[in-house]
């Protein structure tokens, strides 16, 4: 008798290694699999998968923000080096997740592909699934040093405190679900040390191109385009939001800058900045 209780147990075991947790009980199989993701993935601002989901898990644990001000910083070297190896990699876009380290903001990028999925009842939809299978070494190697510059409770500058000259809401992209200058600057001052009610954005990899093409365009006239800050900030709504400025050397390195220098059409992609929020839209994320 014994020895057939020992038996039923082991086949349970067996049984429940196969099964998705209870959570994930409606995902298609497609997305339990981001789950799997190889060991030494790296994800876009340099973190292991181990290091991603820590993360990830912390802010969940507590989603309270740490800091009244938070923004990261990535420079123009690194955008174009995701502009370049994204589409090589058949990338769609980028997930942002929301994420603390040591107890500090942070963020966790990771990129997606289009995914097709079978729904319960038989039809397919599309997903941007989060792909950690990068085969550029970049991500092992110069991508490694690269998870950004954070700054937390720093001075108020850029575009909280940006004046109505500064801040002309000329932004070059004007699809309805831009964040302009005047809206981003509202938001980015309306965060607080409060609760994070949004777990990831999404946004396309035409986003990455337009930083490209726009801090290219001020190079070329001597503006001296040097990367892109990432503000925490809050919508009207009450939800999270991100706020994405271009930055310049402008007497002093990583200053915002709000005009729009790419005056070339052909380089011009109509993207939205607005992205994409979970748990409204959560259809590929690995960590929900």
């Amino acid at each position: 008798m014994k020895k057939n209780t020992y038996i039923a147990l082991i086949l349970m075991i067996i049984a429940s290694c196969g099964s998705p947790a209870p959570g994930d009980k409606n995902k298609s199989a497609a997305e339990n699999e981001s789950m799997l993701a190889p060991a030494d993935s790296l994800t876009l601002n340099g973190y292991t998968f181990a290091e991603a989901t820590s993360m990830v898990n912390e802010f969940r644990k507590d989603s309270v923000s740490s800091d009244k001000r938070t923004s990261i910083w990535f420079s123009k070297e690194y955008i174009d080096s995701l502009s370049k190896i994204l589409p090589e990699e058949n990338v769609d876009g980028f997930r942002i997740y929301f994420a603390k380290k040591d107890g500090k903001n942070a963020i966790v990028m990771v990129a997606t592909k289009d995914t097709t999925v079978k729904n319960p009842d038989g039809t397919t939809s599309i997903i941007h699934q989060d792909y950690f299978e990068l085969k550029s070494a970049f991500f092992k190697t110069g991508g490694r040093s690269e998870i950004g510059e954070i700054k937390r409770d720093a001075p108020l500058d850029g575009i909280a405190i940006a004046n109505q000259a500064d801040c002309k809401d000329i932004p070059c992209n004007k699809l309805p679900n831009s964040i302009t200058c005047v809206k981003g600057k509202k938001w980015m001052n309306q965060f607080k040390k409060e609760g994070i009610n949004i777990r990831n954005l999404w946004y396309s990899v035409r986003l990455i191109q337009n930083w490209k093409a726009e801090l290219d365009a001020a190079v070329n006239i001597g503006a001296k385009g040097d990367g892109i800050r990432m503000y925490f900030a809050k919508k009207d709504s009450g939800n999270t939001a991100i706020v994405m400025v271009t930055t310049r050397d402008n007497g002093q390195k990583k200053s915002d800058y709000y005009n729009c220098y790419n005056n070339d059409k052909t380089k011009i992609l109509s993207v939205d900045d607005n992205g994409e929020e979970c748990p409204v839209r959560c259809h590929g994320s690995t960590w929900e």
